[in-house]
């Protein structure tokens, strides 16, 4: 009994030993997730150097065709999942398909610049052994114990290149305290064109701060608490062209798309000192200007128009269109006269119970205005082009017989087949296609009997 008994404990010892050196076995070698042995990395002095097309695997000189490895080449490839990648190939993460890729290095330029921790003379890895070699060569000026000394000469460097921060503090306030707000800058302009020993430099200074202010609502608004309006009149009828000029740029600005100041400007009797500068023979730009401030007052504001028709304000435009030597103005003119009509007051009354819209028409009618606009699309200048067939639509119907008269269609259609050619020529087209919208449109109108 006692020889049995000591017969099994040798055979569980045996058994004993032979679990102990399996779990040492897979500890040693591992196994991936899926039940699969998995190469261990082993560190060697000798490593990359095997170029016999075989792999050592567990203790087998194994083919390395037999194993799925990565084959690089010069170009990206994806490197597919459980793939082995040979050392000394640049492998990335490509963020579009988020797929890993490698290839080899196409020279020892780009091996130098993007590959990490390599030998930059050969191109090739460092080992383990030769980064030991390098950090233990390294030169160390500053040995153990020793401190490092400032000098005098390195202090007083320091001090000639940079500022301190107590003097980036000063500059700081210095440029704190320069700092105004815009009604502060208005205040000061005002009192500039007050100051009737300013030069005429000081005043246009202060004349064009002034318009960049306004043309913001509030600015506009405060301009006028400030009784600043009185100075511009002013400036408008002064004898230097400039000044008139910019003067009635400013009321265009502060005027255009902001009703308050629309309103304002309408009770201290701008439109009269606009209409004698739009009016009157004098330079030209003076005229442009004033044409502006003229539109940006009268635009989406009703009250202005009735106040312009009872000032013979359609006769006014008449005058700037026919005129000659205003060929530059006359588009501007068209488009204001067919913006206002476009608006369609017909609930406001101008005079005689005649609505803003129907008196602006019998005016152009009266005026002849439908004969002349055919002539405005013979031009290379394809925005009055545009701008022209846009007011053509807008009053086809009091002008289509005159439109008929002068053969607009036969006009309009040489030029659609100009600008369809121009399409085929030009890859950004969307110009010429928006005109040969308007003409199809402006054909159609008047082929409708």
């Amino acid at each position: 009994m006692a020889k049995i008994l000591q017969h099994h404990i040798i055979v569980f010892q045996i058994l004993f030993l032979y679990c102990l050196l399996s779990l040492c076995y897979l500890s040693c070698y591992g196994y991936n997730q899926n039940g699969n042995q998995a190469i261990a990395l082993v560190d060697s002095e000798t490593e990359d150097k095997d170029t016999t097309g075989t792999v050592n695997y567990f203790g087998q000189d194994i083919d390395d065709q037999d194993l799925d490895v990565f084959k690089p080449t010069s170009e990206w490839q994806t490197v597919l999942d459980g793939q082995a990648i040979p050392a000394g190939l640049h492998v990335r993460m490509n963020l579009g398909t988020g797929k890993k890729e490698a290839k080899l290095y196409n020279d020892k330029k780009e091996a130098n610049d993007e590959s990490t921790g390599p030998n930059f003379q050969s191109g090739t890895p460092y080992t383990k052994k030769e980064l030991k070699e390098l950090l233990q060569n390294m030169p160390n000026d500053n040995k153990a114990g020793e401190t490092f000394v400032i000098t005098d000469e390195d202090r007083q460097r320091v001090k000639t290149s940079y500022k301190s921060i107590d003097e980036i503090k000063e500059d700081l306030s210095k440029l704190q305290a320069d700092i105004k707000t815009d009604a502060e800058v208005l205040r000061s302009n005002i009192n500039t064109l007050k100051d009737s020993n300013a030069s005429k430099s000081d005043r246009m200074t202060a004349l064009e701060s002034i318009e960049y202010l306004v043309h913001q609502i509030d600015n506009a608004k405060d301009f006028h608490t400030m009784k600043g309006y009185y100075l511009i009149l002013d400036a408008v009828n002064d004898t230097d062209t400039e000044i008139k000029s910019f003067a009635l740029q400013i009321i265009g600005a502060a005027v255009q798309s902001n009703f308050e100041v629309q309103r304002i400007a309408l009770d201290l009797g701008v439109l009269p000192v606009i209409f004698s500068n739009v009016n009157a023979k004098v330079n030209f730009v003076v005229r442009r200007k004033a044409l502006f401030a003229l539109s940006s007052l009268l635009r989406n504001f009703p009250p202005a128009q009735m106040e312009f028709l009872r000032f013979g304000g359609m006769r006014v435009l008449t005058k700037l269109f026919f005129e000659s030597g205003t060929e530059a103005l006359r588009i501007k003119v068209l488009t204001l006269a067919s913006d206002l009509l476009k608006e369609n007051h017909t609930n406001y009354q101008a005079e005689d119970n005649i609505s803003i819209t129907e008196r602006i028409l019998d005016e152009l009618i009266e005026q002849k205005w439908c004969k002349f606009m055919p002539a405005l699309l013979q031009t290379t200048d394809y925005d009055a082009i545009e701008r022209t067939l846009d007011a053509m639509n807008t009053v086809i119907t009091q002008c289509k017989d005159q439109f008929n008269k002068d053969n607009v269609s036969v006009m309009l259609k040489n030029y659609i087949m100009e600008w369809k050619k121009l399409i085929a020529e030009d890859d950004d087209n969307s110009f010429y296609s928006d005109l040969i919208d308007l003409s199809v449109q402006l054909q159609n109108n008047l082929a409708i009997s």
